[in-house]
């Protein structure tokens, strides 16, 4: 048996391991899990009412092309609205994280707010609609600027405690391991 065999093989890195892989789950079982809350809200591209079909079908045509929504999706992501939607969700910059992107394929901006709490996190994603909306609709005409759906109502989004246990233990069975092996390493050297 070679002298690595024998380091993997020791009792000392064994009881070193499941002392590891208790601490580490006992750690992962006592981690704080935080909850944050998301609220979406779709906002459509659309021609103008009154065009003839020819004419809604030559828009079309434009709005599939994608570059009308991504002008509006760059105007609802400029960071001007953020401190405004920031005192509307009544939390602190650094809890509030407002996004805004073109649905691929699609004629549809997704609007999103994460924060610490469902109003908040509704109330960024409407404060942010209301003090874009006349500015979108400016430089996307002329075609209009639909909200298909308002804020959802928060979706609570959080890492689960069985993923965070299972990383405990990883972690634990790693330094565990580790120092096990360490520490037969430094007692064969010492004979």
């Amino acid at each position: 048996m070679s002298r690595s065999d024998r380091l993997w093989l020791n009792p000392i890195v064994a009881i070193c391991a499941v002392i590891g892989v208790i601490a580490g789950g006992i750690a992962g079982a006592l981690f704080p899990i935080s909850v944050t809350y998301r609220a979406t809200a779709q906002i459509a591209m659309v021609p103008g009412p009154g065009l003839t079909t020819a004419e809604s079908s030559a828009y079309w045509e434009i709005l599939t092309h994608g570059q009308v929504s991504r002008t509006a999706a760059a105007v609802f992501s400029d960071p001007r609205w953020t401190a405004g939607a920031v005192s509307a969700a009544g939390v602190s910059a650094s809890d509030l994280k407002l996004t805004a992107g073109a649905v691929p394929d699609t004629t549809m901006v997704s609007i999103t707010a994460d924060a610490p709490t469902r109003h908040a996190a509704d109330a960024a994603v409407a404060h942010l609609i209301e003090n874009a909306m006349p500015e979108v609709s400016a430089v996307s005409a002329p075609f209009h600027v639909r909200v298909v759906s308002p804020p959802d109502g928060g979706t609570a989004v959080a890492t689960s405690r069985t993923q965070v246990i299972l990383a405990g233990v990883l972690g634990g069975l790693v330094v565990g391991s580790a120092l096990g092996i360490g520490r037969t390493w430094l007692r064969t050297r010492e004979r």
